[in-house]
């Protein structure tokens, strides 16, 4: 729409109903309806004090900006990231300090990826664990270890010794965990590093090392080329049997679509499919 003019923008306002505004959902059109409020040209013209009071701050924004006020900034770029974080729940209970080596790994590599997709690196790596809160008749356990990098750094490798480092410290015996997993903090841009004075090393190898196996995972996919710590059959990995299909990335899960065309006076199933 041309919305140069008051008359057109009026129009249009009031041929938009309130529940087809970006955030007015089910449970305040009602109460906008109840109120006589129908049109997004009548949620408009209410006034911005009942606004507030019935919808909360988000509601009183949504009136200023269709009253041409905009209450939200543009960004030029997205903020940077302040941390990654890699996690999942178990599929069952792991006890074993080598079940936790191979998700704490598994989960590493997946944050390096992250670091380096978007060019960062990061200073430190917090590891993290903790048993079911519900399960009342096991004891609770949940703490994390906070482990320090040399140098900033996005190698799964250097990472991954660091983790493993952190693990130990934090793993005790006789605790059937339910979670775990790993938070990169401390980012940077991952080409200008602060040096240390006391640790020095010759990353470049490490590097090419990294792209080249970025580059065989994105054309094979993931984990073609991974690390052996982080297992192989990975028993305890997240149960996705409820996981939403996904319908933009894969060609198995796009939904098959049955349409009905006449013929001979009849209608006949048929099937598509890509």
């Amino acid at each position: 729409f041309h919305l140069a003019t008051p008359r057109i923008q009026e129009t249009i306002l009031a041929q938009t109903a309130v529940n087809d505004i970006w955030g007015i959902g089910r449970q305040s059109s009602k109460k906008l309806n109840q109120r006589g409020i129908y049109t997004a040209l009548e949620l408009q013209q209410s006034s911005p004090d009942r606004m507030r009071k019935l919808l909360g701050l988000p509601g009183l924004r949504t009136v200023m900006e269709l009253r041409g006020q905009p209450c939200v900034k543009l960004e030029a770029a997205p903020p940077a990231r302040k941390s990654v974080v890699s996690s999942r729940s178990f599929r069952y209970p792991v006890s074993e300090l080598s079940g936790l080596q191979e998700a704490i790994s598994c989960y590493v590599a997946i944050g390096a990826r992250k670091l380096r997709n978007q060019g960062l690196a990061a200073s430190n790596i917090h590891v993290f664990l903790s048993t079911s809160r519900f399960a009342r008749d096991k004891p609770y356990f949940s703490d994390s270890r906070l482990m320090v990098l040399p140098m900033a750094t996005s190698s799964t490798a250097a990472l991954l010794k660091t983790a493993m480092q952190g693990l130990k410290k934090l793993y005790k015996p006789g605790y059937a965990f339910k979670k775990a997993g790993i938070m990169l903090t401390g980012l940077s841009s991952g080409t200008i590093r602060q040096q240390n004075l006391f640790y020095s090393t010759d990353d470049s190898r490490d590097t090419a090392l990294m792209t080249a196996l970025d580059r065989i995972n994105d054309k094979w996919g993931n984990d073609t080329l991974r690390y052996g710590s982080s297992g192989l059959h990975r028993d305890w990995n997240t149960k996705q049997s409820r996981k939403s299909p996904a319908y933009t990335t894969r060609w198995t899960e796009l939904p098959v679509v049955q349409s009905r065309m006449p013929h001979a006076g009849k209608h006949t199933a048929s099937s598509l499919s890509p």
